[in-house]
């Protein structure tokens, strides 16, 4: 499973080369279901998912990480995955790193209930797959997301409002995956 692993510079540099355990125990704000469509190269169309934040244990730290590759999934909650090598988010991200950092300094602090969290990750998801030209938009382009039901809000709007102001957000998160 690959997780941004954002947390204190002084933690990132604490952590070993070689492979540490991580475990995921659950969602930490809540989650809410969405639905993803990846174009033109995705293996899925439509796929139905929960998006949120990760209560993520690893290198003796605590924390919420959040997925980033929709192609591998997570152990159960609680079960430690015993492989996991942390890398740089620059070699992970490459161009999109600042985006990346600028996100989790300007809005993981209120990614705290289950819409917020859930905003975030779909936020995040953009950045990470969108390839087509231009600003990142989650109802256009390569990577497109829906609210499952918009009876417990509107993730999808709220996760753009994020993406709209990123140039208005420090760079100041150290970012892992």
């Amino acid at each position: 499973a690959k997780c941004v692993l954002a947390m204190a510079a002084a933690v990132c540099a604490a952590a070993p080369v070689m492979a540490q355990p991580v475990t995921f125990t659950g969602f930490a704000n809540g989650s809410q279901a969405v639905r993803i469509d990846l174009t033109p190269n995705s293996p899925f169309e439509s796929y139905t998912l929960q998006a949120g934040g990760f209560s993520t244990s690893y290198n003796g730290a605590s924390f919420v990480s959040y997925c980033v590759d929709l192609f591998q999934w997570l152990p159960s909650f609680g079960t430690a995955d015993n492989s996991y090598n942390l890398v740089s988010g620059a070699s992970f991200f490459g161009s999109r790193l600042d985006a990346v950092s600028r996100l989790f300094s300007g809005f993981s602090g209120v990614a705290n209930t289950p819409l917020a969290s859930a905003a975030f990750q779909l936020a995040l998801w953009e950045v990470a797959y969108e390839t087509a030209p231009g600003a990142y938009n989650l109802t256009a382009g390569n990577a497109r997301f829906v609210d499952a039901n918009l009876a417990d809000g509107n993730a999808v709007s709220l996760a753009q409002s994020y993406l709209n102001n990123l140039g208005a957000q420090s760079n100041s998160f150290q970012v892992s995956v």
